[in-house]
């Protein structure tokens, strides 16, 4: 059996951390990513685009929209590892 991580980050709140702060989340993930790959259960990774590029496809009673750019709550940026 195989499971996603989905990791939500928010750009805002990332760059409004102290350099010090950022260095210490980036080398929690690293760590946390390496520790993965040691354990031989990471396969693949990859970050998703930003939520400002986004595109939405919704389906509600059999009728399909879609929707360019982040939907009306605030865009969300999400990394992907599987």
């Amino acid at each position: 059996m195989e499971y996603m991580l989905l990791i939500h980050s928010d750009d805002r709140a990332f760059e409004a951390m102290p350099e010090a702060q950022r260095h210490q989340v980036l080398a929690a993930y690293g760590a946390y990513a390496q520790a993965l790959r040691q354990a031989g259960v990471h396969v693949n990774s990859n970050r998703l685009r930003p939520g400002a590029m986004s595109t939405q496809v919704k389906v509600r009673d059999g009728k399909t929209s879609v929707l360019n750019g982040p939907s009306s709550r605030r865009a969300r940026n999400w990394e992907a590892i599987s």
